[in-house]
């Protein structure tokens, strides 16, 4: 059959178009949303505020939204809103891209909230210990801030030596780059200086209690890891497929199957999730396919 005729060079009735979403890492959509609450924020501060004073009027919609949102209201000063979203982006591409190829997506963002509401605590503790008055009251925690603060530090915990450059200039490892930032809020917290505020501080010991969230579910993560890596480990040394067959016993359909159920495994609950037989196997499935 010469080529013009065959079937597909007739025209004729055309496959339907389906609209279908663009293929992207989890991370991308992740850094999306805070895009677009964050620009939103601009023009609905109300929506995305989380306070002292709005949560004791019952805005409790906000501890939802601004999970999603960084800055200021307004663009009068570019440090209110580009600098806090161009930091929120470099942590969450360059770390939180990491985390969520270790730990899997739902590890990531069970440490994002849980890190953002811990420092949602210790600033309501430090407000309502103080007796903030109602202008104090109105200081602003964005929650999103500081769940990047959590992926930093458990960033940091499980590559401490790891070597980055700050402002893309100047090189630094991520223990010194995370220590840093944490001293700088004990300090503030410590300080006798007249012109921090109590909401200031109350802003700070939040910080603290998101950072150290950070250290600690890094150390449980890595933990587990271990141990997971410790008692699976112990048995065979070759992966069994289903019905028992070792890897050169199967047949190419066989091994295939297996090769997909590992992929989606890792895609649930990242790499760490696969034993180091597991991950032999799929070397040795790469190596011959």
């Amino acid at each position: 059959m010469g080529f013009q005729d065959r079937d597909y060079m007739q025209g004729g009735n055309k496959p339907p178009i389906h609209f279908r979403l663009p293929k992207l890492e989890p991370i991308w959509w992740f850094l999306i949303a805070i895009l677009f609450c964050s620009l939103l924020k601009i023009d609905a501060t109300p929506l995305f505020q989380v306070s002292f004073e709005s949560l004791k009027n019952g805005s409790v919609w906000t501890l939802f939204f601004s999970l999603f949102a960084v800055g200021s209201k307004g663009l009068g000063g570019s440090h209110q809103f580009f600098f806090p979203l161009l930091w929120q982006g470099i942590v969450l591409y360059f770390f939180g891209r990491r985390i969520i190829e270790i730990y899997g997506f739902k590890n990531f963002l069970l440490t994002y909230c849980l890190g953002a509401y811990a420092a949602l605590s210790g600033y309501l503790l430090c407000m309502f210990l103080n007796g903030a008055n109602a202008s104090i009251s109105m200081t602003e925690i964005v929650l999103a801030q500081m769940g990047a603060n959590t992926i930093l530090m458990m960033y940091a915990f499980r590559y401490p030596k790891e070597v980055i450059l700050l402002f893309f200039v100047l090189p630094i490892q991520i223990r010194f780059l995370a220590g840093l930032i944490f001293l700088m809020e004990l300090g503030t917290i410590v300080s006798n200086s007249a012109q921090v505020t109590t909401g200031v501080i109350a802003l700070s010991v939040g910080a603290v209690f998101s950072m150290s969230t950070g250290l600690l579910l890094g150390w449980k993560f890595l933990s587990l890891e271990k141990i997971k890596r410790f008692f699976k480990g112990i048995f065979s040394s070759e992966v069994k497929l289903p019905g028992g067959l070792s890897f050169d016993e199967a047949s190419t359909d066989q091994i295939k199957s297996e090769v997909d159920r590992l992929l989606g495994k890792v895609s649930d609950d990242g790499i760490t999730s696969l034993t180091e037989k597991e991950k032999a196997f799929l070397k040795k499935s790469s190596n011959r396919y």
